[in-house]
């Protein structure tokens, strides 16, 4: 439950970005499909978390 959580939370924080015409036009960002599974244990996600860009765009790294 808290993985479905931190999923719909993350996605709301880049619809919020993708929402401010500033930040979407530069930045094509295409997320990857989200697959969800059940497993025993958490997945926090804090801002220790590490999100993973492509290594040649720098824009999407300062968003990530």
């Amino acid at each position: 439950m808290i993985l479905v959580r931190s999923v719909a939370a993350l996605a709301s924080a880049i619809a919020l970005v993708a929402a401010v015409p500033a930040l979407a036009d530069p930045v094509a960002l295409t997320p990857m499909p989200a697959k969800l599974s059940t497993a025993e244990g958490v997945f926090p996600l804090t801002a220790k978390t590490r999100i993973f860009v492509a290594k040649g765009d720098i824009e999407a790294r300062g968003v990530a």
